[in-house]
């Protein structure tokens, strides 16, 4: 991983990567995660499937899903706690990871073919080989968004939900500094994918 390069990459072009026929993927993301963490996980691996693609959401942590987000899994969903055998030839996705010491204990993304880093924090270490780091984005869930937006996928409400809670949860249900007018708008198209805003704050 040390001698390949690593650069910046627009939505654009991470949309363009992953929409690759026949990708295979691990999704991962930091321990003790919380909704800004984990919908950034579940999102994109439900639009990934949708697409065809094989994933495989392996975050660092377990439970990887805290028991009061447990609702926004869908029956017979699978998360697991263990990296594929066959990671060398999957995309690892790493999503709000400051740093490759926010995944595993190991440096599981040396093994990786190819690592994108999607964050949203402005002191990402850009440890990816393709490294999208939005810091005036609300969260990982809205630099997410704009991927999927970007790749031309249906944006149904299995992937918007987690998403949208992933906002809501990084936002201080939008009171916080980082909301900003397309924050607003990412979540009303949210809505209009089918998301309940009131069912989600009360869950």
């Amino acid at each position: 991983m040390t001698d390949r390069p690593r650069r910046d990459a627009t939505p654009a072009e991470i949309a363009e990567v992953i929409s690759r026929p026949g990708e295979r993927f691990v999704i991962t993301s930091p321990p003790t995660p919380g909704g800004d963490a984990t919908a950034p996980l579940l999102g994109p691996a439900r639009a990934l499937r949708a697409a065809g693609g094989d994933v495989v959401p392996a975050p660092a942590d377990a439970p990887p899903v805290p028991g009061d987000l447990a609702f926004l899994m869908a029956e017979g969903e699978e998360i697991v706690h263990e990296l594929p055998a066959d990671i060398g030839e999957r995309i690892l996705i790493a999503v709000d990871c400051a740093s490759e010491l926010r995944m595993w204990s190991t440096p599981v993304h040396e093994a990786a073919r190819l690592v994108i880093d999607i964050d949203h924090h402005q002191d990402n270490t850009r440890f990816g080989d393709l490294n999208l780091i939005e810091p005036l984005a609300s969260t990982t869930a809205e630099a997410v968004w704009n991927i999927l937006e970007q790749a031309g996928w249906p944006l149904t409400r299995e992937v918007a939900e987690p998403l949208y809670v992933g906002m809501i949860t990084d936002t201080g249900r939008f009171g916080y500094g980082n909301t900003r007018p397309r924050t607003h708008r990412i979540a009303a198209a949210m809505i209009e994918a089918g998301v309940d805003p009131a069912v989600m704050s009360r869950r």
